[in-house]
């Protein structure tokens, strides 16, 4: 759907251009027990962007187009034929032949074309995560596993692990100094069974779960989370899916895109695993 100068700019923003150039492409989820790998999938073309980089790729040139800090508060179908008014809490709108409600997983539009069902629904399943930056020793033996990113189950206790990288001081082919640091995105989930599963309210209970949820882990791993620094921020995302239900689109003039329309949480499959019994 984008021209060739657009997915140019976002190839220029990939975390590290170097393994992009012989990138393999692997795609593994470990058993994090054991560090081996339980599934591979096939080897194919990947690339790992900066988020907010590639928010500026796909701006450039448009950026007069949007508009920021606007909330729908309505649709009017009624006033224009064949046209569709937006209507935005700060009293503005706009018009046009076609609405696309693109706008996330809780989408006002989507509360719009289904009021009776329009909520996402709580998976009973927690989520923290870090962004940390390591030195090269400390990141080698994780990159080791792959360069860019892997995920795994543990088959006892349900907790799931990923790893990704975000930034790397990789530079036309060198790797800089040793005092340049590789910044990383450490994430962990869990089922919750009890009271005591649900996400501490600070960064240093929530940092301690996640160091003591990591102590069945590989060597590798466990150690990886044990040096997250103390004082580190730990963010909890709340897991949730929409059930893809039908809606009115008005005769293709207002409908739902992305997640938007199919909400679902990024450790999907790591549920599936769960639900059969671990890795």
């Amino acid at each position: 759907m984008l021209p060739a100068d657009v997915l140019a700019r976002i190839q220029d923003v990939q975390v590290d251009p170097d393994v992009a150039l012989n990138d393999n492409g692997n795609f593994l989820f470990i058993n994090l027990a054991t560090g081996e790998p339980k599934f591979k999938i096939p080897p194919s073309v990947r690339w790992r962007v900066n988020r907010e980089k590639m928010r500026k790729a796909l701006l450039h040139g448009i950026e007069d187009r949007v508009h920021w800090d606007r909330r729908v508060v309505g649709v009017d179908l009624e006033t224009l034929p064949e046209k569709v008014n937006l209507k935005f809490d700060d009293g503005s709108s706009a018009t046009g032949r076609m609405v696309v409600g693109v706008e996330g997983s809780r989408s006002a539009i989507r509360q719009m074309l289904r009021p009776d069902a329009y909520s996402n629904v709580l998976l009973p399943i927690r989520f923290t995560g870090v962004a940390v930056d390591l030195s090269p020793e400390d990141i080698k033996p994780l990159r080791s596993m792959d360069p860019l990113l892997f995920q795994g189950c543990h088959p006892e206790t349900g907790a799931f692990f990923w790893f990704s990288m975000l930034e790397t001081p990789h530079v036309n082919g060198t790797v800089g100094t040793d005092h340049e640091r590789y910044r990383a995105q450490i994430c962990m989930s869990w089922p919750v069974h009890t009271s005591a599963d649900e996400v501490a309210h600070t960064d240093e209970g929530r940092l301690a779960n996640m160091k003591r949820r990591a102590e069945g882990f590989v060597p590798v791993l466990r150690n990886a989370v044990q040096k997250i620094p103390e004082g580190t921020p730990v963010l909890e995302i709340k897991l949730a899916d929409w059930e893809c239900l039908d809606w009115d689109n008005n005769n293709g003039r207002v409908t739902l895109a992305g997640d938007a329309a199919h909400a679902m949480t990024m450790c999907k499959l790591c549920i599936s695993v769960w639900t059969t019994k671990g890795c």
